[in-house]
């Protein structure tokens, strides 16, 4: 299981970073990248049992789940907070239309594919000390998955394994992925909504050029 796991991850990451370089384009061309780059990670379940889904949610457990997402985020609040800043918008690389579908991607798709790859992948039939193992390698792996292209700083990726690690918690007490998904959705939510406020306001601040 730990070395189908990794190699579907070592072979899913190659693949991820050729098709990024690549597959570059219009709206429809970076819908179908995200697409493109997600697949190859869920062939993992050719292989293994798909993770439990149950569309019927608790709500007082959905809550939890929104919470502890709130909490992670808060790690990160300093820099949120500064990216935020209306007065550096203007100083900011331009955002396109076309960036905000690969970011809007990082709140629809890239969590779900990576919520079933990373979490979906931990056994529930297993010892604990095998789910144990799973949920480092899964969290490791995560790490390393976003160290290409992203922040590289210590912190940054501390965070990303506590995120890991609090994923792994709640799909293996809840033994639904439906709530790990939420809970990546809501922990990326923040800097779409950063990046749309970023390009309405060039937007705004190009129109208003024009017109004068």
């Amino acid at each position: 299981m730990y070395i189908l796991f990794v190699i579907f991850f070592l072979i899913s990451l190659f693949l991820s970073r050729i098709i990024r370089k690549y597959v570059r384009g219009n709206v429809v061309v970076r819908l179908i990248r995200i697409l493109l780059m997600g697949c190859s990670y869920l062939l993992i379940f050719i292989f293994i049992p798909f993770p439990k889904i149950n569309f019927e949610v608790s709500i007082s457990f959905l809550l939890v789940v929104i919470l502890l997402s709130i909490v992670v985020i808060l790690f990160d609040c300093k820099q949120l907070l500064q990216s935020n800043r209306r007065g550096l918008f203007a100083f900011l690389p331009k955002v396109k239309g076309e960036q905000l579908i690969s970011r809007f991607g990082e709140v629809s798709i890239i969590p779900i594919v990576e919520e079933l790859f990373f979490r979906g992948t931990i056994p529930f039939e297993a010892s604990n000390f095998h789910t144990v193992l799973m949920v480092f390698l899964s969290t490791v792996l995560f790490s390393i998955a976003h160290y290409f292209g992203n922040d590289k700083t210590v912190k940054y990726h501390v965070i990303l394994c506590l995120f890991s690690i609090t994923s792994a918690g709640i799909y293996i007490f809840s033994e639904n992925i439906i709530y790990s998904i939420v809970f990546h959705i809501i922990f990326n939510m923040p800097w779409f909504i950063t990046n749309v406020r970023v390009y309405l306001y060039q937007k705004e601040r190009e129109r208003r050029k024009n017109a004068i």
